[in-house]
C-alpha cells in the first residue's frame, strides 16, 4: 500500500480500493513518518507511525455536502416526461374530438343547415362539451396524473431529491395544463368554423370561455389527486365527476349558483357561447346572459377554493411517507 499526502488531501491506494479523506487537515506527526513513494509494509517507521497515530486525526472532521432538493421546476419537467405517453395527455387530446365534430356537423358548413332549433356549434360543441363531457375529461386527467405514482406507492417520489410540496403543485399545474390544452383544442375548431363562415363563436369569445372554463373547473384537480392518492383511481375518478355533474346540473339555476363551483363550471360561459346550460339559445336580456356582479363573485369563489384547494394537498402530502 502505498500512501502519498497531495494539497492536503490523503489518498490510501490498494489493490483496486481508493480511501478518499477530502477537506480534513492530515496529521502532522503522520505526514513526518510516512514520505511520498515509500511502501507501508516495508517501512517500519510507517507501521509504527500509522498504529499509533490517533483514530480521530484519521477520520473525515467536514461535513458532507448534500445536493439541494430540487424544485417546482423540476418536479414539474419530471411530471412532463412521466406524463408523455400516459393515458391523461390521451384523454386530453382525444376527449374533445367528438363533440367537435358533432358541433361542425350542426355549423352549417357541411350539411348547409343546422341543428334543430337553429342552433350550431356553439351548442352542440361548447355547451355540450362544458356541461357533459369535460367534467369526465378532467376526472380522468386528474385521476391519471395521480396514478402515475400511486400505483408505485410513491416510492420513486419519496426516495428523489425533490421536495414533496413541489412534486404535488407540479402535478397539479401539469393536470392543469392539459385541461387548458382541451379546452384550447374545442377553441380552436369554434375559431376555425367561424372564420370559415359557420355558427360557432369568435376566436375571442372562444379564448375567453377556455380561460373561464379551465379556472372554473380548478378544484377538481386537487379533489382527483387527493382521492386517487388516499383511496385509489375509482374514488379519484367517480366522486368529483359526480359531484360536478349532480351540483351543477341542480344548481346552476338556483339564486346561490355563484358560491357553488360546479355550478359556475355551468354557467360562466353562458354569455359568450349564446346558449343556456340546457343547450338552449338565449333570448335578449335572459339571466344566464348576464355579467353582473354574482358572475365576477363566482368566477373569484371558483379561484379560490381551487387555489385553496390546492395549497392544502401540498400541505397534506408534504407530511406523507413511503407506505
Amino acid at each position: 500500500m502505498k500512501r502519498s499526502i497531495l494539497n492536503g488531501n490523503q489518498h490510501i491506494a490498494s489493490c483496486g480500493e481508493t480511501e478518499t479523506l477530502s477537506g480534513c487537515a492530515p496529521s502532522a506527526e503522520l505526514a513526518a513518518c510516512i514520505t511520498n513513494g515509500q511502501d507501508r509494509a516495508t517501512n517500519p517507521l510507517a507501521q509504527t507511525c500509522l498504529s499509533n497515530a490517533p483514530k480521530e486525526k484519521l477520520q473525515p472532521r467536514c461535513d458532507a455536502v448534500q445536493r439541494p432538493l430540487g424544485g417546482f421546476r423540476e418536479a414539474f419537467a419530471a411530471e412532463t416526461m412521466k406524463g408523455a405517453r400516459t393515458a391523461a395527455r390521451k384523454t386530453a387530446l382525444l376527449a374533445p374530438l367528438p363533440l367537435c365534430l358533432l358541433g361542425l356537423m350542426s355549423s352549417g358548413l357541411v350539411t348547409g343547415g343546422h341543428g334543430p332549433g337553429g342552433v350550431g356549434f356553439n351548442t352542440y360543441g361548447w355547451c355540450w362539451w362544458y356541461t357533459l363531457l369535460l367534467p369526465v375529461a378532467i376526472a380522468l386527467i386528474s385521476a391519471g396524473v395521480a396514478n402515475i405514482d400511486a400505483r408505485q406507492k410513491f416510492h420513486g417520489i419519496m426516495s428523489a431529491p425533490m421536495r414533496p410540496r413541489s412534486v404535488w403543485n407540479a402535478k397539479a399545474a401539469y393536470a392543469f395544463a392539459l385541461i387548458v390544452a382541451s379546452n384550447l383544442i374545442v377553441a380552436l375548431v369554434s375559431s376555425t368554423i367561424w372564420l370559415l363562415g359557420g355558427s360557432a363563436a369568435g376566436p375571442a369569445a372562444s379564448v375567453c370561455m377556455t380561460v373561464l372554463l379551465s379556472a372554473a373547473s380548478l378544484w377538481t384537480i386537487p379533489a382527483g389527486l387527493f382521492l386517487t392518492t388516499r383511496f385509489g383511481k375509482l374514488c379519484g375518478i367517480a366522486v368529483p365527476l359526480l359531484v360536478q355533474l349532480a351540483g351543477g346540473i341542480a344548481c346552476y339555476s338556483n339564486s346561490l349558483w355563484w358560491l357553488l363551483p360546479p355550478a359556475a363550471a355551468m354557467r360562466l360561459c353562458s354569455p359568450f357561447a349564446g346558449v343556456a346550460p340546457s343547450g338552449v339559445p338565449l333570448v335578449p336580456g335572459e339571466a344566464f346572459g348576464v355579467i353582473d356582479v354574482s358572475w365576477f363573485a363566482a368566477l373569484f369563489i371558483a379561484i379560490a377554493i381551487g387555489a385553496l384547494l390546492v395549497a392544502f394537498g401540498s400541505a397534506w402530502f408534504e407530511k406523507q411517507e413511503v407506505r
